[in-house]
């Protein structure tokens, strides 16, 4: 008899079959995520580009119940190897300073960054999971490359991380485990909340 997660990963490739009938690519992928998937490849599959990733956040980014009970497996298996990946990351870390200076590039609408410039010194909330860079110029490069469209405007996100907090949402260098192992790349879990200290926006 089916697992419940059994059940709920053949649910998943299900829906993934349907939307993505007659792309040869993602038909492949959907073949590689049956054979292959795992709980400790959980990482490995969020940062590889497919449909897989792509429903997660728009189930996120709207908050939409129905795609999220549809991962819940998947949400799980990410939470725990990204907790654990926390725990081996603070173990490691050396650092004369213990704040993590990280950065993300990305396109915001015109009317959210009003509004975050508005609430300076007030606390922000991400309902998705960050990617995130060390590196300060992978950051720019990728808010520089995204194309802009009506009411959209680039903009630079600089997270100050103080390693010593206890109890907070897990994060960790992902580097070795993403599918894009050349990002320097950080993962923070969702629903992560930070404090808004500046705004400055001039890409």
């Amino acid at each position: 008899m089916p697992t419940n997660k059994e059940k709920a990963k053949k649910e998943l490739l299900e829906v993934w079959s349907t939307e993505c009938h007659g792309n040869h690519r993602e038909e492949r992928i959907i073949k590689q995520f049956y054979k292959t998937y795992k709980s400790q490849k959980a990482i490995y599959w969020y940062t590889r580009e497919s449909f897989l990733y792509r429903i997660l956040n728009k189930g996120l980014r709207e908050a939409d119940l129905d795609i999220l009970f549809g991962l819940r497996f998947f949400l799980v298996d990410l939470h725990n190897q990204l907790k654990e990946e926390h725990e081996k990351y603070l173990r490691l870390f050396v650092s004369s300073d213990p704040i993590l200076h990280v950065y993300r590039g990305q396109a915001i609408a015109v009317e959210e960054l009003n509004m975050i410039r508005e609430n300076q010194g007030q606390l922000i909330s991400f309902n998705n999971f960050l990617s995130i860079s060390t590196n300060h110029n992978i950051a720019i490069s990728f808010a520089k490359s995204v194309t802009l469209t009506e009411g959209l405007t680039r903009i630079l996100f600089k997270f100050n991380i103080d390693t010593r907090l206890q109890g907070v949402k897990p994060y960790a260098d992902i580097s070795k485990l993403s599918a894009v192992s050349t990002e320097a790349e950080i993962l923070v879990m969702m629903g992560s909340i930070f404090r808004i200290e500046d705004v400055n926006c001039d890409l």
